[in-house]
């Protein structure tokens, strides 16, 4: 007599193994999470600026010439919501 199976393919996905992603260098993910940190704790960074007409909506460089990121800063919500990061 045989054990019925519950149908499940017998492979293991392992957890452990990262997705494929952006090859960033540990030296660039370090700039970009201390500017993420700046940001949350000054969101008005004298480097930053206004993207538009929405002075809540703000744009900075990334230090050393590595990109730029975008946010965006609800007063309602006591947020910052970093938007978007390019890396050059």
């Amino acid at each position: 007599m045989t054990r019925p199976t519950s149908g499940r393919s017998s492979r293991r996905r392992s957890w452990a193994t990262p997705s494929p992603g952006p090859d960033v260098s540990p030296t660039l993910f370090s700039v970009v999470a201390a500017l993420t940190a700046a940001i949350c704790e000054n969101p008005w960074l004298e480097r930053s600026n206004s993207v538009g007409d929405d002075a809540d909506w703000r744009a900075i460089l990334i230090p050393e010439g590595h990109g730029i990121a975008e946010y965006w800063i609800n007063w309602a919500g006591h947020e910052v919501i970093l938007t978007r990061i390019v890396l050059f």
